[in-house]
């Protein structure tokens, strides 16, 4: 039974490589030659992580046999199993959509003015701009509007982007002096808290470690429009204006859309609908995985966000259930959970979640690089994620979508 995974994030390679272990012939379609790590670009971005530590080649993770067709796929016939892509048309037994999410830049300007952090290609922009802005601190040529960071979006990504700009600006300040002790940094998010899909007690945390560290806060807050030189927020208070040249965006993401994919395929926040085993609905032989659904947990009868381990359960689950058919076997129905879930903010501090008990400074941060260093490792390594499968789908790997 030969299966056809578009995609090569976190739930697509996971699914891949559990299929290829199962003797089953796998057709990778992903245009990129390399698995990006995800969480690693905010570090990155902020200077604290080198480029090269923030994507694995998938020669190097991709099992022998498998086929990687680097391509990008145009569009998919979920009833046959069959998929354009830019270089050839591929025909399956089953499919696998796996296409992950994309930055919702929803503020008029956004498009132009904003940095998100979801592939290498925003990394390089990142550094550029702090390139050029680093030269202007040193030849003295800085105003406010350089030296004011803002970032809109108050989850996990947001959040881990706040606290490495706070270390970003301290590393300025202690080399530059002078102009670099006006450096602001703001946190913009539109929901009464941050980290709203966390405990109050993690958010409440957080919020005071990032104003003790110098961070402006601003929630119940929305973006109206994103200029050259600034930014229009409609907070409580009424619209603000922030003069700014830096405006990171990591407010929310979108499902990635097939340029000709079929028509009614989607729900109304564009997700894709499937069963309970992760079938698009009406049509057994196409599976939709990662950041394409919207989990639905039936025994809280609520629906959960979108994050790195629920996309990796997700494949585990659809690999699974493409081997069950194979074999004549029942299936498994996908039911989410989060048990654990961190983040890093910097050097030895962080905050972490794990079965209802909220860790954070030194502890918090262990669970976020234990999270980060065995998926690193597993992925390189399936023998890992064999020996410790709780470990591999349940570490609390940061979100792909806020």
């Amino acid at each position: 039974m030969q299966t056809i995974v578009v995609g090569g994030g976190y739930a697509g390679l996971r699914a891949v490589q559990l299929l290829a272990g199962q003797n089953l012939p796998v057709i990778l379609v992903e245009p990129r030659r390399e698995h990006i790590l995800r969480p690693r670009l905010v570090a990155a971005a902020a200077g604290r992580t080198a480029l090269k530590e923030v994507s694995v080649p998938l020669a190097r993770v991709l099992p022998t046999g498998v086929r990687h067709l680097q391509a990008t796929a145009l569009g998919f016939d979920p009833e046959t199993a069959a998929v354009e892509t830019d270089y050839e048309m591929l025909q399956g037994d089953r499919l696998v959509i796996a296409v992950g999410s994309e930055a919702n830049l929803s503020a008029s300007g956004a498009p132009r003015y904003t940095l998100p952090l979801y592939s290498l290609e925003d990394l390089q922009q990142a550094l550029s701009h702090w390139a050029r802005l680093e030269d202007a601190l040193q030849r003295e040529r800085c105003d406010l509007s350089l030296l004011r960071w803002v970032i809109v979006g108050g989850g996990i990504t947001g959040v881990e982007l706040a606290a490495e700009l706070v270390h970003l600006a301290r590393r300025w300040r202690n080399r530059y002096g002078g102009l670099a002790e006006a450096i602001q940094i703001h946190l913009i998010q539109r929901g009464s808290r941050l980290l709203p899909d966390w405990p109050v007690q993690a958010s409440d945390w957080v919020t005071r470690w990032l104003k003790r560290h110098r961070v402006i806060v601003q929630t119940a807050t929305a973006v109206r429009r994103v200029r050259a030189d600034g930014v229009v927020l409609e907070g409580p208070a009424g619209p603000e204006e922030l003069a700014t040249q830096t405006v990171f965006w990591t407010g929310g993401s979108r499902p990635v859309r097939l340029e000709e994919e079929p028509a009614d395929l989607r729900d109304k926040s564009q997700f894709l609908r499937v069963d309970p085993y992760l079938r698009l609905v009406d049509y057994p032989r196409t599976y939709a995985i990662g950041d394409s659904v919207l989990p639905f947990n039936p025994q809280l009868n609520r629906t959960l966000p979108p994050c790195g381990q629920l996309a990796v359960r997700s494949a585990e689950v659809a690999a699974a259930n493409i081997v069950a058919e194979s074999r004549g076997e029942a299936l498994t129905a996908f039911v989410p959970t989060i048990e654990r879930i961190a983040l890093s903010l910097g050097a030895f501090d962080g905050l972490a979640v794990v079965d209802g008990q909220v860790l954070t400074g030194t502890a918090g941060w262990t669970v976020a690089q234990a999270a980060d260093l065995f998926y690193f490792n597993a992925i390189q390594n399936p023998l890992l994620a064999r020996m410790a499968p709780e470990l591999f789908s349940g570490t609390g790997l940061p979100s792909e979508r806020q």
